[in-house]
C-alpha cells in the first residue's frame, strides 16, 4: 500500500496498540475511517467505517466488505450511529498540508477545526469514543489543544520514523467504567 498517503504513518505502526486499548466492541464506528487501519485490528460484532474520500470508500468497500461503509461528514457519521453500545475511533487529519499534498485524501477545513468540533460533540455521545493525535509538535498536537480535561494514553510501537518510535497521543471516555 505504499504510496497511499503522505505524511506522518504512525497510526499504521500503532494500530495493534491502539486497538488493544479499546477492547472487544459490541459496535465499532470510525468516523474518519482513511483505510480503516484500526478496524482492521478491532474485534466487534458490527463494525461501520466512514470516509469522505472516494479513494478511501472504494478501498473500505473491497476490504471490509462485512462492514457497514458510509460516505458521511463525521458529525452526521457519529449522529447516526451513536449509541450505547457504540465504540467511535476519531482520527482526523493531523495536518492539512498532507491532505494537500495527496488528491487520494479528503480534507474540507482546518486540522483545528475538526478537533474542535470533535470536542463539542464528544461530551453528548452515549457510547464510549477514543480521539488519535500526535504527541507533540505545535499544531501538530491539536488533539492536547482541544481533549486536555480528558484521559489519555500514548501508544508506542517499536517501529522507527526519523529516528525515534511511532506513537500516538490517544485521549478517550470509556463511558461509566
Amino acid at each position: 500500500m505504499a504510496g497511499l498517503r503522505v505524511g506522518y504513518p504512525g497510526l499504521t505502526y500503532t494500530a495493534e496498540g491502539i486497538a488493544s486499548l479499546i477492547g472487544e466492541c459490541d459496535i465499532f464506528c470510525e468516523p474518519f475511517a482513511g483505510l480503516g487501519r484500526i478496524s482492521k485490528n478491532i474485534v466487534a460484532n458490527k463494525i461501520i467505517v466512514n470516509d469522505m474520500s472516494d479513494f478511501s470508500i472504494k478501498y473500505l468497500n473491497k476490504e471490509f466488505p462485512d462492514a457497514i461503509v458510509t460516505q458521511d461528514d463525521f458529525v452526521e457519521c457519529i449522529k447516526k450511529h451513536d449509541s450505547k453500545e457504540t465504540t467511535f475511533f476519531f482520527d482526523p487529519p493531523w495536518s492539512r498540508v498532507d491532505y494537500a499534498k495527496n488528491p487520494k485524501t479528503f480534507c474540507d477545513r482546518g486540522v483545528g477545526d475538526y478537533y474542535k468540533e470533535l470536542a463539542e460533540i464528544v461530551p453528548t455521545i452515549k457510547g464510549k469514543w477514543f480521539c488519535a493525535g500526535r504527541v507533540s509538535g505545535g499544531s501538530r498536537s491539536t488533539v492536547t489543544v482541544y481533549f486536555k480535561e480528558y484521559n489519555y494514553e500514548i501508544v508506542r510501537s517499536n517501529r522507527k520514523i526519523n529516528g525515534h518510535n511511532a506513537q500516538t497521543k490517544v485521549y478517550f471516555n470509556k463511558g461509566d467504567e
